[in-house]
């Protein structure tokens, strides 16, 4: 496997090596916000499961405190909406990812296309006679 790997490093050029490296950057960020995403539920669905929680755990007082919530209702909303923005950004940083690596992968194809086209069209007649159609 890892002799597969090193033939697609020597087919890429620089600048595509460098997208790659790119790309495997945006990857790890992706992996990121979906941890992020996925756990900002978790305050939500404990505050409203049981909203003396608020008073308890100090990271939940100290934000119903710092925005002044009048009553817990309106910090269950709070952190209702917070949720669902930390998600739709997740999400859409999902969304981009996935095109960058989608459009990686086929201008890559594309890349090797041509250059093997390049290579066919180098060769002499006398290649072609002498190859299987």
């Amino acid at each position: 496997m890892i002799r597969v790997y090193k033939n697609i490093w020597k087919i890429l050029d620089k600048d595509e090596k460098k997208k790659l490296f790119i790309l495997v950057f945006l990857m790890i960020l992706m992996s990121i916000f979906e941890v992020i995403g996925v756990s900002s539920v978790m305050p939500f669905l404990s505050v409203l499961g049981n909203p003396e929680l608020i008073q308890q755990n100090e990271y939940l007082k100290f934000v119903y405190s710092y925005f002044e919530f009048q009553n817990s209702n309106d910090y269950l909303v709070f952190l209702g909406v917070a949720s669902l923005v930390v998600i739709l950004f997740s999400a859409l940083v999902r969304s981009f990812s996935h095109y960058a690596l989608f459009r990686f992968s086929n201008m890559r194809r594309h890349s090797i296309s041509k250059k093997l086209l390049v290579n066919y069209l180098k060769q002499p007649y006398s290649y072609f006679i002498s190859r299987n159609s």
